[in-house]
C-alpha cells in the first residue's frame, strides 16, 4: 500500500473514531455521571492519604450502593435501545436487500447473493453504527458496575478489618485489665 493512501486511511479512521467515541462518551455520562462522580472523589481521596478514615469509607459504601441501584435500572433501559437498535438495523437490511432483489427481477438482470447482501450492508450502514453505539455503551455501563461492585466489596472488607482490629484491641485491653487488677 503506498503511504499516502495508507495515511489517509489512518486520518480516516482517526476522525471517525474520535466522532464515535464522542458519541459514546456523551452517552454515557448521561448514565454514569454519579458514578463516575463518587469514583473519582474516592480514588483523588485515596492519591492524597495513605489510609481513609473510617467516616470516608462509610461515605463512599453509602453513595457506591445508591449509585447502583440507581445505575442497575438504567443499564436495562440502555439493553432495550440496544436491542430496538439491532432490531431496526436488521428490518433495513432485510427491506434493502428484498428491494434490490424484487428491483432485479424487473430487470431481468440477476444479482448475485454477495451482491445483493454487499447492497443491503451497504444501505444499513448507519443502523448498524447505531446498534454498535448503543452495543458499547451498554457493555462499559456493565463493566463499570462490576468496577463499583469490586470497590464497594473492597471498602466492606476494609470497614471489617477494621471493626475486628477494634475488637481485638478492646479485647486485648479488657485481659490486660482483668490481668492488673487480679496482681
Amino acid at each position: 500500500m503506498e503511504k499516502i493512501k495508507y495515511d489517509e486511511l489512518l486520518k480516516e479512521i482517526k476522525i471517525d473514531y474520535d466522532y464515535y467515541t464522542q458519541v459514546i462518551n456523551e452517552i454515557m455520562k448521561t448514565y454514569t455521571e454519579s458514578l463516575d462522580t463518587i469514583m473519582e472523589q474516592l480514588q483523588l481521596e485515596l492519591n492524597q492519604q495513605e489510609q481513609l478514615p473510617d467516616q470516608s469509607l462509610e461515605k463512599y459504601l453509602l453513595e457506591l450502593n445508591s449509585a447502583l441501584y440507581f445505575l442497575s435500572s438504567k443499564v436495562e433501559m440502555v439493553g432495550i435501545k440496544d436491542d430496538i437498535s439491532k432490531l431496526i438495523q436488521k428490518e433495513a437490511f432485510n427491506n434493502s436487500y428484498l428491494d434490490n432483489r424484487e428491483k432485479d427481477s424487473d430487470r431481468k438482470n440477476k444479482l448475485t447473493i454477495a451482491e445483493l447482501t454487499a447492497i443491503a450492508e451497504e444501505d444499513s450502514k448507519s443502523h448498524s453504527i447505531i446498534n454498535s453505539i448503543y452495543n458499547r455503551v451498554y457493555k462499559q455501563i456493565k463493566n463499570k458496575i462490576d468496577a463499583a461492585y469490586d470497590m464497594l466489596d473492597s471498602l466492606r472488607k476494609l470497614i471489617s478489618k477494621r471493626m475486628q482490629k477494634v475488637r481485638l484491641n478492646y479485647n486485648n485491653q479488657n485481659i490486660m485489665n482483668y490481668i492488673q487488677g487480679d496482681l
